[in-house]
C-alpha cells in the first residue's frame, strides 16, 4: 500500500490543483490534464492518487461523496455533471490512467 507522505496534499486533492482557474489555457480536455498529471508526477504521487481513487469505488461510498471530495479538491474548477462528465466515469478513467503506470 501506498504510504502517505508528511503535509503535502497528493492523490486525489492533489490531481484535483491540475484544475486551476487557468487550466483550460493549458489542457483543453480534462483528459488531456489526467494525462499531463500522470506523465509528468513522481510515481509515489500517481500511486497515491491510484489508492485513493480505488478507495472511493467501493461500494459503500456514494457518488455524491466523490462529487463533493472532487469538487473541493479542483476548488469548483471542474464541476463534473455541469461539464456532462458521469463523475464514476471520471473516477474509472483516473483508475485506469494511474494504473497504467
Amino acid at each position: 500500500m501506498t504510504e502517505r507522505y508528511g503535509g503535502d496534499e497528493f492523490g486525489l486533492p492533489h490531481l484535483g490543483q491540475v484544475f486551476h482557474h487557468s487550466w483550460r489555457g493549458e489542457w483543453p480536455t480534462e483528459n488531456e490534464a489526467l494525462e499531463y498529471y500522470a506523465d509528468g508526477m513522481p510515481t509515489h504521487l500517481v500511486e497515491a492518487l491510484l489508492v485513493d481513487a480505488l478507495r472511493v469505488t467501493e461500494p459503500a461510498v456514494p457518488t455524491w461523496v466523490f462529487e463533493t471530495l472532487w469538487s473541493v479538491g479542483a476548488e469548483r474548477r471542474l464541476e463534473l455533471r455541469s461539464e456532462g462528465i458521469d463523475p464514476r466515469a471520471w473516477l474509472l478513467r483516473i483508475i485506469r490512467r494511474a494504473g497504467n503506470d
